[in-house]
């Protein structure tokens, strides 16, 4: 066997050695890539349910305090608290 055919043989032999390492090590970056992308989409859907947890009760206070204290709209649509006031 010639010095030239060795070298290839030998050379086919790394380079495949080589083309399995990298597509393993490409294969598990890209698995942990995949799993951070869904602990991101599970953080981001925690934040937005106590987002929307947040809003129901502040609507719900928001009720709560304009049928304790009335409230009206004045011509520029703001509104403002009117105040009774008692007479004994």
């Amino acid at each position: 066997m010639s010095t030239a055919s060795k070298l290839c043989i030998v050379g086919a032999g790394v380079f495949s050695v080589y083309m399995v390492y990298f597509v393993h090590n490409n294969q598990i970056i890209e698995r942990e890539k995949m799993s951070a992308g869904v602990q991101k989409d599970d953080e981001r859907k925690r934040i937005k349910k106590e987002r929307f947890e947040d809003l129901k009760r502040q609507q719900e206070l928001r009720k709560f305090y304009e049928s304790q204290l009335p409230v009206e709209e004045d011509e520029k649509g703001l509104r403002q608290t009117t105040q009774t006031t008692v007479n004994d």
